[in-house]
């Protein structure tokens, strides 16, 4: 078994190497055939410098950088188009998925092409709950009923041969499941548990990125 694991990061620099170290170490115990790829996405405080040096004293790891900010799901299709082994995963940088996932991850991948995950338990302030379940509905309403995808998820890379992607937000993740299923994919839903972040704030629990998402929704239901 060999394993990618995607990092997209726009400015973690207070979180983003305690998550790539924490990594490495899960990943040690999983397989010795790994790589991390960190896509920094255009950010302005110190991230750049720190992927840099992640990088320089380790060798299973790879920066990109985009010139400015494009989106997480940008940042994904980045990270996703240069990975080379057999299981890929991603992780965000503020630390509210632990690595240590990764593990349950790969252990449900066995006859299965994907597995995605949803939060249990999670407690999430009254505004932020009813953007997610406005979304959820809408998304419902659009694509019918799919696996659930919150958090991350992990699939096997050849499935990317078979599926072009192009949002720019966190829909990249729709877009993923719902050709996957249309494909005819195996999935498998795990429960996982959402963490603090280790700092800063959410870059996707805000009206406009929610209205933004709503609308590539929109333009993905067309292109079916």
């Amino acid at each position: 078994m060999s394993i990618s694991i995607v990092i997209p990061a726009y400015n973690e620099e207070s979180s983003l190497e305690t998550v790539v170290r924490q990594t490495i170490s899960v990943l040690g115990e999983i397989s010795p055939d790994y790589e991390i790829i960190l896509v920094n996405d255009g950010s302005i405080d110190d991230t750049e410098a720190i992927a840099d040096g992640l990088a320089a004293e380790d060798e299973h790891i790879y920066v990109i950088h985009h010139p400015h900010n494009l989106g997480l799901g940008a940042a994904l299709r980045t990270g996703f188009s240069q990975v080379r082994h057999d299981l890929v995963s991603s992780l965000p940088a503020d630390g509210q998925i632990a690595p240590a996932d990764l593990k349950r991850f790969a252990e449900a991948m066995e006859g299965v092409d994907i597995v995605t995950s949803y939060f249990a338990d999670r407690q999430d302030a009254f505004y932020r709950a009813i953007l997610t379940k406005t979304l959820r509905l809408f998304m419902r309403i659009l694509f019918g009923k799919l696996p659930r995808l919150e958090g991350t998820r992990m699939f096997r890379r050849e499935l990317l041969n078979d599926i072009e992607l192009h949002s720019t937000t966190g829909l990249m993740n729709l877009e993923l499941i719902l050709k996957a299923s249309r494909q005819g994919c195996k999935f498998k839903e795990i429960p996982i548990k959402v963490l603090a972040r280790m700092s800063g704030e959410s870059k996707v629990a805000n009206t406009k990125t929610i209205l933004k998402t709503m609308l590539e929704m929109l333009q993905l239901r067309r292109s079916l």
